[in-house]
């Protein structure tokens, strides 16, 4: 009878097992065609964002809507936002719990992204639309002339029709910079003449004046009929027509843009902060979020920012000391603002002396890369240096993000427009941060994880993709670089400016600084030059928060790797630490821990 009984146990069990198994496959086999159909649900989406945007398109190395550019209206701003929260509405079709470990993130990612979409869009009208950094009037020329491009003759007409369109979206944007000035949104007095200037570059030269020098759009249209090679007849008709467009359509783009700027200068006044906005409290702290994808506060953050300068500045003192140069910390960085070997000459020369030393360390470093990642970007990556017509406009340094096709490569701007803002004891830090191992890797590989939903894959959360530009610059110290005490200073003394940027992106923004009282914290605690930090100063004011996201995300994904290094011990892999943080395309803060944590946990 027992026996009886243990085989009826045994049978039981045996069907039992077999039921679960069952059910296991065909739970996976649901959770695989529910995670399938979610995914569907992305690409839709983004798609339907995407074609939404004539310029998204064509950043995306697709033609179509090739000869329109973007809606910058009000109207179109509002069915945006109601699209935002359409989607927010059919993501509850999907039950997060039905999908698998990569769709639960997406699911956390998409309802994220949408939702702090919806929760951004009141502050539309805080932003300074137009301002030395960006806006239509320098941001379309670079379009033409780096992302336009022309293979056949449909694009050159395309090109045209885009050109003819500069007066439509200039008049648009002009309507929001008057919609911002009616809310109290408007730019401190020092930004509308880099304004003037940028738009006199674009507008300078033939067709618009009588001088034997191309204009740059018209330059660059040249240069693309020239590689047509169409007959004599046919480059004249399309010359004629660009010649006319320029003079008229675009002409009058920048004149009408120029009117209302000038209106708009009337009212200006000299301070800088957003403390100054209606509501400019909340909006900072807005900013501050979006930025650095987390809740730290202006204050807590501009605490943070004074104990790093503190450590960086123990950290120059001992380069000082080895250096050999007796005094202070500040008469040291005197000295190197005033040491001429510290620079190339102003000239074309040293010009092109810098980009041969850039492309030195990019071909040393990429050496060393298989020893450190084990995902490499197909993408390669060039150096370019910014275009004369916006050399003012434009940054210290960025990077432009390879096409989704791969056709366009990675592109790594640096600006030379003054040698005496580009010491060369920063360039190696330099180029790892924009370049390689920095944002080329996390931009391009991003883009490469063809697995992921489209969204994913571009994917912008500024603490994660400036955290890893700066944990970039750290990295190449253990990757061989610095080789030198100069070099060592340099990379300090970048990390110095995003440790400095905390405390006067916060003080200028929260604390009612002046640009007087940030310049001279600058001067105290950095070697470079001073126009240079004048224009950092001058760049936090015009992008409130930005800066502060660069020093948290780096201080977060170094903070994990120490910690990684600490539960693994023999086992940690510099690799595998890499792979967990970016094979999932850019996150926030708090999700990248989770993915850190599950790779320590999964470490066999």
């Amino acid at each position: 009878m027992a026996k009886l009984c243990s085989l009826k146990k045994i049978a039981l069990l045996f069907l039992l097992n077999n039921f679960i198994l069952s059910c296991a496959s065909k739970t996976a086999q649901d959770i695989e065609a529910a995670t399938k159909k979610f995914n569907v649900f992305l690409d839709v989406t983004f798609d339907e964002f995407l074609n939404s945007s004539p310029q998204g398109l064509s950043y995306f190395g697709k033609k179509e809507q090739y000869g329109k550019l973007d809606d910058h209206t009000e109207e179109f701003a509002v069915k945006m936002h109601e699209l935002s929260k359409r989607k927010l509405a059919e993501l509850k079709q999907f039950d997060r719990h039905s999908l698998d470990k990569q769709g639960q993130l997406s699911y956390d990612l998409f309802k994220k992204n949408i939702e702090d979409g919806i929760e951004h869009f009141q502050w539309r009208d805080y932003d300074y639309t137009i301002n030395q950094q960006g806006g239509v009037h320098s941001e379309l020329p670079v379009f033409m002339i780096n992302i336009h491009k022309v293979d056949n003759e449909q694009d050159l007409k395309d090109y045209i029709s885009r050109l003819k369109e500069f007066k439509r979206v200039f008049n648009e944007e002009g309507d929001q910079v008057l919609r911002s000035q009616s809310k109290g949104i408007i730019p401190p007095k020092f930004v509308f003449p880099y304004v003037y200037d940028a738009i006199k570059k674009v507008t300078m030269g033939k067709p618009f004046d009588s001088s034997k020098k191309d204009s740059p759009i018209y330059a660059d249209f040249k240069s693309k009929l020239k590689k047509l090679k169409l007959d004599r007849k046919k480059e004249k008709e399309y010359l004629s027509e660009v010649e006319s467009t320029l003079k008229h359509e675009v002409r009058e783009a920048y004149d009408n843009i120029t009117v209302v700027l000038k209106q708009v200068e009337k009212t200006a006044n000299t301070d800088d902060g957003a403390w100054k906005f209606p509501n400019g409290e909340a909006f900072y702290a807005d900013r501050l979020y979006l930025y650095t994808t987390t809740r730290l506060t202006a204050d807590e953050i501009h605490k943070i920012g004074l104990e790093n300068v503190a450590r960086l500045r123990k950290d120059m003192e001992a380069v000082q000391g080895r250096l050999g140069f007796k005094g202070s910390l500040k008469d040291f960085f005197v000295k190197m603002r005033n040491d001429s070997k510290q620079y190339f000459p102003n000239t074309e020369t040293g010009r092109k002396g810098y980009l041969a030393m850039a492309q030195g360390y990019l071909d040393n470093i990429n050496k060393k890369v298989p020893q450190y990642f084990r995902r490499i970007p197909k993408t390669p990556m060039e150096i370019k240096p910014v275009e004369k017509f916006r050399e003012k406009s434009a940054g210290k340094a960025f990077y432009n993000e390879p096409s989704d096709d791969g056709t366009r490569p990675g592109m790594y701007y640096v600006n030379l427009s003054d040698m005496k803002n580009e010491p060369k004891y920063e360039g190696e830090a330099l180029l790892y941060h924009e370049g390689i191992p920095g944002h080329h890797f996390q931009l391009a590989l991003g883009i490469e994880l063809k697995d992921l939903p489209k969204f994913r894959r571009y994917n912008h959360y500024t603490s994660f993709i400036e955290g890893w530009g700066l944990y970039a610059e750290r990295l190449g110290k253990d990757m061989g670089g610095y080789q030198n005490d100069y070099a060592e200073l340099g990379r300090l003394s970048m990390e110095m400016v995003r440790a400095c940027r905390l405390v006067v992106d916060t003080g200028i923004h929260a604390k009612k600084w002046t640009r007087e009282k940030a310049l001279a914290f600058f001067n105290e605690n950095l070697p470079t030059a001073s126009d240079a930090q004048k224009e950092q100063v001058e760049r936090y004011i015009i992008w409130p928060g930005q800066a502060t996201a660069y020093m948290i995300g780096m201080l977060k994904i170094y903070g994990l790797r120490e910690k990684a290094k600490q539960q693994l011990g023999e086992k940690f892999d510099m690799r595998d630490f890499h792979d967990a943080v970016l094979s999932n395309g850019a996150v926030p803060l708090d999700i990248l821990e989770t993915q850190v944590n599950e790779y320590v946990k999964g470490k066999p």
